[in-house]
C-alpha cells in the first residue's frame, strides 16, 4: 500500500475564531472543486481537514461550521478530523 500527502495548511494564528482559518482554506479550494473530484476518481485518494486547535488558559470559544464549508466538505467527501491540545 503507497500512502503519501499533499498539505494545505494556514500555518498557526493566536485567534478565537475558527471559521476565519477555515474560509482562507475554503477560498483556495473551492475553485478547485472539479479537479479535486478527478483526482479522487482516478487516484481512490482520501480528503481529511485536520484542525488542530490549541487552548491557552482555559479559553476555548467552542468550534463553529459554516454551512459553505460543511457543504464543500461533504461534496469532495472529505473527512473533518479536530485535534485539540490543552497548555
Amino acid at each position: 500500500m503507497k500512502e503519501g500527502c499533499w498539505e494545505l495548511e494556514t500555518g498557526y494564528k493566536e485567534t478565537v475564531d475558527t471559521d476565519e482559518q477555515l474560509d482562507k482554506i475554503l477560498f483556495l479550494l473551492t475553485s478547485k472543486e472539479k479537479e479535486l473530484l478527478e483526482v479522487k476518481r482516478l487516484y481512490d485518494v482520501e480528503f481529511k481537514y485536520d484542525i488542530v486547535i490549541v487552548i491557552e488558559d482555559g479559553d476555548f470559544n467552542g468550534v463553529r461550521l459554516e454551512p459553505d464549508f460543511i457543504q464543500f466538505a461533504a461534496r469532495i467527501g472529505a473527512i473533518v478530523e479536530y485535534n485539540t491540545y490543552i497548555n
